[in-house]
């Protein structure tokens, strides 16, 4: 949060726009709140009522992306 930067691993490019939204959102929210407190759950319900629905989303989805096509 000091630099005010936010980092996203490029993994993150294979999950559903919902997911890519919510993180966005968490990473940006970030950036006033530091920890996952009331304040940052405020914020989040503010500018993304429906983050619960797209973190459990994430949430169930694999790290990374298993097919490897040969």
């Amino acid at each position: 949060p000091d630099t005010r930067t936010i980092h996203l691993n490029t993994e993150l490019a294979k999950k559903p726009v919902q997911c890519l939204e919510y993180i966005l959102v968490h990473e940006m929210t970030h950036l006033l709140e530091r920890r996952h407190n009331a304040r940052f759950v405020e914020l989040m319900d503010r500018h993304l009522p429906q983050w619960r629905q797209s973190r459990d989303l994430l949430n169930g989805l694999p790290l990374a992306h298993e097919e490897w096509g040969y």
